[in-house]
């Protein structure tokens, strides 16, 4: 047995945490401005301390000390103006899911044609000769 450190894949709340550090940095911010911030937005909750903890991903016994919860997510979004989605980590669809996105895009692709045809039509406008008839 070894004692080095084990290497995990960084979690959503570390994810979190690192988004939220760069945005404060971003605007300049301390750890208590973003407090303040946070407590006049209504989010009395996100005090200096559980900040710098979210921020750090500080850990006990290798699991993080704490996590984010969606309201603290949604409060840290409301507070610097951004969407949540720009706080969370990417998620990379699969390729069967990729596949199954083309499968639909595929089936869709005539319809909407169709869709322009009769729009073009209904518009009095001349219908387009590169679309292809059935």
């Amino acid at each position: 047995m070894t004692n080095e450190p084990r290497v995990t894949e960084p979690t959503p709340s570390d994810v979190v945490g690192e988004r939220v550090r760069e945005l404060r940095h971003r605007r300049g911010q301390s750890v208590a401005e973003l407090a303040a911030d946070c407590a006049a937005a209504g989010h009395p909750e996100l005090t200096r301390d559980a900040i710098y903890t979210i921020e750090s991903g500080r850990r006990l016994e290798g699991r993080r000390r704490r996590t984010v919860s969606v309201d603290e997510l949604v409060a840290f979004a409301r507070v610097f103006d951004v969407p949540v989605f720009e706080l969370l980590p990417e998620i990379t669809p699969s390729a069967a899911q990729l596949q199954e996105i083309g499968e639909a895009l595929d089936r869709l692709r005539p319809l909407l044609l169709d869709l322009a045809g009769e729009l073009e039509i209904a518009g009095g406008a001349k219908p387009n000769p590169r679309r292809k008839e059935k």
